[in-house]
């Protein structure tokens, strides 16, 4: 039922995001798509917002630890795009835990977005329990990492 609902939703958050819309507009209803598809566990609605680079692995990962990961918090800390306007960064507290622990654990999701055509792809993602990252090429952040990831898939 969720899943539905949320792909019932793509259309209205893509489409409210028209012609009219900036790039910064866009970023952020992106970024709630992908907030919303994470916090229900609905990873294919999630891979949709991935380059194809990453999606295959991207379902691959998610399908694997779809009954053991339980994402409880999303929480967006900051939201920066390069002076042109090409890449973006959002930085996200994530709270999470993995079956059979229940220790919830806290760390830093980077998420490196690239603007293709007319919608923002994920390139990348560093941090947290879904590490996916090409070197990022974006130029928004040289410093490494403050909470390399400690968990993979």
């Amino acid at each position: 039922m969720v899943r539905w609902l949320i792909l019932a939703l793509l259309p209205l958050a893509f489409g409210c995001a028209g012609s009219t819309a900036s790039r910064g507009e866009r970023l952020a209803d992106a970024y709630r798509v992908l907030q919303a598809s994470l916090l229900v566990r609905d990873y294919r609605s999630a891979a949709t917002l991935f380059d194809a680079r990453l999606r295959a692995t991207f379902i691959a990962e998610a399908e694997r630890a779809e009954r053991n990961l339980s994402i409880s918090e999303l929480e967006l800390l900051s939201m920066t795009m390069s002076a042109d306007g090409e890449r973006a960064e959002t930085v996200s507290r994530i709270t999470y835990f993995e079956l059979p622990s229940t220790v919830l654990r806290t760390e830093t999701l980077r998420v490196f977005w690239v603007f293709t055509e007319k919608e923002w792809i994920i390139e990348g993602v560093e941090g947290g329990p879904l590490s996916l990252s090409f070197p990022p090429q974006n130029g928004i952040s040289s410093s490494p990492s403050p909470n390399p990831p400690t968990s993979s898939w």
